[in-house]
């Protein structure tokens, strides 16, 4: 099951207020499920809530207001919910109206097998007060950072933009760049001095890291594919990193089958390193990044240290 923070109080404001929000956890719930091959639930535990939620369909949803003493780790439908629940909350959705909540008190059964003692629930319910804790620290902490590197990104690019046209003063700047700073402020730096993506800033997105994969795609497109990219809203100021990367892709699959294959099979090692002769230093690069992204993370890491035993 997903454990996912709703709200602090239990009250009927609350649901009214967070409806859309439980819909949000829910489909997000289904979506990571298919993406890792595995057959969604209809069944989520809003923890801080103590809800047991069961969904019917894309319209509905069905919540149980838990007894603090439910046994949660045997709970697996709507009938166990109910006989340790003191109310049931349905959500539906409504065409071009707001989702509508309805509530009906219910009668919890004490001698439930669904039930657990005091001292049970204590133990149960610490551990997660904690990661609750833990994971909203964490959190408010990775926004804060994440608005700091925004506010870095700004500086920079103001600065690289006042200097347009003169090296040298870049150069003097780069060199006044604190050491442990520079690799990321030298990586703000290329992305803002790149012309291509100074000219579509207003299309683009406006994270600097995202802006480097787009720099990357620019590097191996031609500038007329990366400005159709851009007039067909396949790269907008909302796209994301994965967007990007997606894109580059999709781009070095398509360059694999029509440029380095040659449209023939090769039956030998010998024949493909032949091939590659013929290549551009940019479509070189293209294919052996192709090829890295292919391999998994353990044979990644299996090459890296073989390298740095022979280097050793």
């Amino acid at each position: 099951m997903v454990k996912a923070e709703i709200c602090n109080k239990q009250s009927e404001n609350k649901f009214d207020i967070h409806a859309k929000q439980i819909f949000k956890e829910f489909n997000a719930h289904i979506k990571n499920q298919k993406l890792y091959g595995c057959q969604p639930k209809k069944i989520l535990y809003f923890n801080k809530y103590h809800c047991f939620a069961y969904r019917f369909c894309n319209r509905v949803i069905d919540l149980f207001l838990l007894d603090r003493y439910a046994n949660l780790g045997k709970i697996q439908n709507i009938n166990n919910a109910a006989e340790v629940s003191k109310m049931k909350i349905t959500l539906e959705k409504r065409k071009n109206h707001p989702i509508k909540v309805t509530y009906k008190p219910l009668v919890t059964k004490k001698e439930s097998q669904f039930m657990l003692s005091n001292e049970e629930i204590i133990k149960f319910e610490k551990p997660f007060k904690l990661l609750d804790k833990s994971i909203r620290l964490t959190n408010q902490t990775a926004s804060k950072i994440e608005r700091v590197k925004k506010g870095l990104f700004r500086v920079v690019r103001v600065t690289v933009e006042s200097f347009k046209n003169n090296d040298e003063l870049i150069n003097e700047y780069k060199k006044g760049i604190v050491k442990k700073h520079r690799s990321t402020i030298y990586l703000m730096i290329k992305v803002a001095s790149n012309d291509v993506l100074q000219k579509h800033k207003k299309s683009l997105p406006s994270s600097y890291q995202t802006l480097y994969e787009c720099l990357k795609l620019l590097n191996e497109v031609e500038q007329e594919q990366f400005q159709e990219l851009i007039n067909v809203e396949k790269l907008t100021s909302k796209s994301s990193k994965a967007d990007v990367t997606k894109l580059r892709k999709e781009y070095k699959a398509n360059f694999i089958d029509t440029k380095s294959a040659v449209q023939t099979r090769y039956s030998a090692y010998s024949d493909v390193l032949v091939a590659t002769q013929s290549l551009s230093h940019n479509e070189k690069l293209n294919m052996l990044e192709y090829l890295i992204e292919s391999l998994t993370d353990e044979e990644r890491h299996g090459l890296i240290s073989m390298y740095l035993d022979e280097a050793a």
